[in-house]
């Protein structure tokens, strides 16, 4: 599990990524889901179901796929993050699915 701490307009957001689950498949993993929790100084907001494609973690991290989940699940957390401090700079902190 990871967490980060995001801010915005003056407010402290924390997204705090669950465990990752992977696509079952014969061949290798195509697609990865895991929630991110979004809090802010009230408490928690909403919950963001993010899912990380293989090719996006291909463009950004090809050695990532190489290594075990240690070092895959960083890199998918940076991606799930960047859609997800888009959304927050949208005003969107409530539930909702997130592709990467």
């Amino acid at each position: 599990m990871s967490e980060h701490t995001v801010t915005h307009e003056g407010v402290e957001y924390t997204v705090s990524f669950g465990a990752v689950r992977q696509s079952l498949s014969e061949d290798q993993p195509m697609l990865w889901g895991f929630p991110a929790d979004i809090s802010g100084p009230d408490g928690q907001l909403g919950r963001k179901t993010c899912f990380v494609s293989r090719v996006s973690v291909q463009v950004r991290n090809d050695s990532a796929l190489e290594g075990g989940m240690d070092v895959l699940a960083p890199a998918l957390y940076e991606l799930a993050l960047e859609k997800i401090v888009e959304r927050i700079e949208a005003g969107e902190t409530g539930d909702e699915i997130t592709f990467a």
